[in-house]
């Protein structure tokens, strides 16, 4: 049985009093329509903790290869074929240094902790194939697994990027309109009931971004995991996308990018946005009227969600853009159309956690302010400490004001940076932090070695670069994306951002 934990504690990073548990109401079964799966043996509440797992092995993403090698050789003698797990659809990339398979018994022998005969032997196919069907994502140290003999050590950083293996997580199927939310914290996963689930019900996750329209969505799911969903959102689009194909270009067109300026292709007009997004909805909901009338359990409202849900990253960048512009009532009509999209088919997933809070961001009220905190406790397991410490650095003054009456108060942001090296002999930093407001309280104070920048509610970033002219920096302030560039004149002999020593940032 699950048992609650301190998650105040969890989500400043002490994991030390978390222990690996399972609900003692999940069944796992084998059926001929899914395979093997898990499912309810009773009525379970949204924000129930379902798994807490600790990794059962971390490894750096682009080690695998070498990973793989050595694990071929030292788990060949045990029967892989229990071994049918799943992940949640992180695409990895091709091993460079995988071992070609003839090779593979001068490599693997000799590692082996006793000998085992050739017809236990694995392809590197095969075990990229395991360790795919089994890997979240996360940041932790890694394990003794990551590193094999006569390779250089990583530094910390290099490290922090990774894979976990969760044999228990992994057993839960996908669907597009999963029932649990996921939250990978260090090398632990926490599932949790993202709303009210009955008994014999079956317990889902997702393993693509299942905001994508349904052919992109089954070819990834085809090509990572060699299966091709069937479930009920996944049949009443292709239905419908068969029916009515001329009719959703709009629709299709604005989701794959071909829109000048959506997705970052360039400067656009909140107008004209507005109009192609507009277009696009009323195109889907006129497909939906027209189209498939085939018998269905799902009402014709959760369809309509289901067909919309893929516009959502054009009514964020929408509702943005409006209020950024000082139009909030037109920004906060289409953040709650963007929540009630969520709320219908990834409840309790951190995108809708985000939009509720984009929601408290454009019109702050204390029933926003609730509904905000009671969303937090149920997908994360804490009440005001842990909203806080996730939230507390959105928080305008008009929220932080308002939060005082729970007895919250902002959490400093961090700022991030990257360097990147123009064709000429010019340095761009990018600095950005979700404190940025305004160019004029953001300060940088800049030395031939160091540049302090600081900006209110927001730590500050010491930057070490070596460079010697400081007179003729030229900075650009983005408020829509809270970023601040600066072009630094370098000298050839310059160390240049492959000799920046970063400094930790200081409060």
């Amino acid at each position: 049985m699950c048992t609650e934990v301190d998650w105040d504690r969890v989500w400043q990073e002490d994991v030390s009093g978390v222990s690996g548990s399972v609900h003692a109401s999940l069944e796992v079964k084998n059926t001929s329509a899914s395979g093997r799966g898990v499912w309810a043996a009773a009525p379970l509440k949204a924000g129930e903790l379902l798994v807490a797992e600790r990794a059962l092995a971390v490894a750096k993403e682009m080690d695998l290869s070498q990973v793989l090698v050595k694990m071929q050789a030292d788990l060949a003698p045990l029967d892989w074929k229990r071994l049918n797990l799943m992940c949640d659809g992180e695409d990895m990339p091709a091993f460079p240094g995988a071992v070609p398979l003839p090779a593979w018994p001068r490599e693997a022998y000799p590692r082996c902790p006793e000998r085992c005969s050739p017809e236990h032997a694995i392809s590197l196919q095969r075990m990229r194939r395991i360790v795919d069907l089994n890997a979240y994502r996360c940041a932790s140290p890694v394990s003794e697994y990551a590193f094999v003999d006569g390779e250089p050590q990583r530094s910390e950083e290099e490290r922090h990027e990774s894979y976990g293996v969760f044999p228990v997580a992994s057993l839960f199927n996908h669907t597009c309109t999963p029932n649990m939310s996921k939250v990978l914290l260090a090398d632990w996963v926490f599932l949790r009931a993202a709303r009210e689930i009955s008994p014999g019900e079956e317990l889902t996750q997702f393993y693509c971004d299942i905001r994508m329209p349904v052919d992109m969505r089954q070819k990834e799911l085809k090509d990572l995991f060699g299966f091709t969903c069937d479930c009920p959102r996944c049949c009443f689009e292709l239905s419908l996308q068969k029916a009515e194909r001329g009719l959703l270009e709009p629709w299709t067109r604005l989701y794959s990018s071909e829109v000048p300026g959506f997705h970052d292709r360039g400067p656009i007009q909140i107008s004209q946005l507005e109009g192609i997004v507009c277009e696009a909805e009323a195109a889907a909901k006129m497909a939906l009227r027209r189209g498939s009338k085939e018998a269905s359990a799902e009402s014709d409202e959760v369809r309509e969600k289901w067909l919309l849900w893929p516009l959502v990253p054009a009514f964020q960048q929408l509702a943005m853009r409006l209020r950024l512009d000082g139009r909030r009532a037109e920004s906060m009509d289409f953040w709650e159309r963007a929540e009630s999209l969520a709320r219908a088919v990834v409840p309790l997933s951190n995108i809708h956690l985000r939009i509720h809070a984009e929601m408290l961001l454009t019109r702050c009220s204390k029933d926003l302010l609730e509904q905000n905190l009671r969303m937090v406790a149920a997908a994360f397991g804490g009440g005001a400490a842990v909203w806080q410490r996730l939230f507390g650095f959105r928080m305008t003054k008009e929220v932080a004001d308002l939060a005082n009456t729970f007895s919250l108060v902002p959490e400093p942001a961090m700022i991030y940076y990257q360097w990147t090296r123009l064709p000429s002999t010019t340095d761009m930093l990018t600095v950005w932090s979700a404190a940025f407001e305004r160019q004029s309280e953001i300060a940088v104070d800049v030395s031939p070695d160091t540049l302090h920048v600081s900006a209110p509610g927001a730590l500050e970033k010491t930057i070490r670069h070596h460079f010697k002219t400081v007179d003729s920096i030229v900075t650009k302030f983005s408020k829509r994306r809270r970023c601040l560039t600066l072009q630094i004149p370098s000298e050839a002999d310059s160390a240049g951002p492959g000799g920046v020593e970063r400094a930790a940032a200081t409060s």
